[in-house]
This record gives structure tokens, sequence and C-alpha cells, in this order.
């Protein structure tokens, strides 16, 4: 990977990616959304669009955190998929993505899955995209987050730091172990810090449209 000039110059291809999602991916399973369906899928997170990243290695130093993207879900609908820039460096590395709804007291996890290891022959242009069978129910306000295993040295998807991060959307926090970010456990709201950017979506798919 040549770092940020080549990230840089993909922006556009995430548009293209989001209207045929089902082109240069990896599946998970075999899932085939309706083309016209894809077509009118949005994607949730991080502005990509014409933007410059800070770290293209991903993150040195992640184990065992769990970071939050406030970006909340427009409405009722599935998340077909995943839509992420790969790294800066080859070494095949995963995360867990996880759905978490607002509670009182913090986040229920609704979902909670790992995602395939980037940097494998599959991804094309400096791009990695995900399809879920099934796809994951979502509601309005739900948010997204990913987690680090211990076993994972460093993590796959770029960011800009708190420095130089242009909305500071996504915080961390230190101390989750795989036990804690299962399906049905509560992800309390405190000791969360940092205002990051991470480079990746989820594809959003409106309940309108499944109808």
């Amino acid at each position: 990977m040549a770092g940020k000039k080549r990230h840089s110059g993909l922006i556009f291809l995430l548009a293209l990616t989001l209207i045929a999602v089902s082109l240069s991916c990896k599946i998970l399973p075999a899932f085939k959304p309706d083309q016209k369906k894809a077509q009118r899928a949005t994607a949730v997170g991080f502005d990509l669009t014409h933007r410059m990243l800070d770290h293209p290695q991903g993150d040195g130093n992640a184990q065992k955190h769990l970071f939050l993207h406030n970006y909340p879900m427009p409405g009722e609908g599935l998340v077909t998929g995943t839509i992420c820039l790969e790294d800066a460096d080859e070494t095949p590395e995963s995360v867990r993505l996880l759905i978490l709804r607002p509670r009182p007291e913090g986040w229920k996890i609704i979902h909670s899955l790992p995602l395939p290891a980037d940097d494998h022959p599959g991804a094309q242009a400096g791009i990695d995209t995900f399809q879920f069978n099934p796809p994951l129910p979502v509601e309005k306000g739900d948010i997204f987050a990913h987690w680090h295993p211990d076993t994972v040295p460093s993590g796959p998807i770029p960011y800009n730091s708190d420095d130089a991060s242009i909305k500071g959307l996504s915080v961390g926090k230190y101390g989750f172990r795989l036990e804690d970010v299962q399906r049905g456990k509560m992800v309390p709201n405190r000791g969360f810090t940092g205002q990051r950017d991470y480079f990746i979506n989820l594809i959003f798919q409106p309940a309108s449209e499944e109808k």
C-alpha cells in the first residue's frame, strides 16, 4: 500500500462500491442483494468523500479497545454490509462489528459479529466491502462500534486522530474482553475518550424499500 496519496485517490470508488455493492466483494457468505434496492442504499458513518487520512496504517495499539461511532441509523431498516478502506500494511487483521441500541444507562449490544481479516487477495483497489447474510435489522438511533481482540496487535481501519479529525464522532475505551462484546451485553456510557474519524461505513437499507 502507498499510504495517504493512494487512499485519497480512491475515495470516489467508495461511492461506486456502494451503488454496486455486489461487485469486488468479500461475501459472508453468498448474499446477493437486489440491484434496485442496492442502488437506494445509503452509507452510515464518517463522510469519506474527498477526505485525507491521518493514519493510513490503522491503529498501532488497539488491543481490547472498543470504539463507538456516533452516527445514528436514520430509521428502521437493514444493515447489509460494510465498506472500509484497506490500511497501509499487509498484515491480515480482523475486528468485531457491533450494533448498539441506546438505553438510559448506555447501549445494549443488538448484533455482534466478526469481520473477515483484511489484506487478503479478495480486496481490490484498497477497498474492502463485506456483505452480511442475513442482513442485520436495526432501528432508528442505533449506532455501530468495532472491537479489537487482544490477539490482534494492530487495527485494520485507517483513521484520523484527535488533532486531525474532521467530525471527531468516534470515541474509544480500553479493557473490553470477548465476553463483554457479545449480543445482549450492556456497554456503560462512561469512560470513552477521544475524537476520531474512522474510514468505515455501514450500508443501510431503509425498511420502506424492503416492502
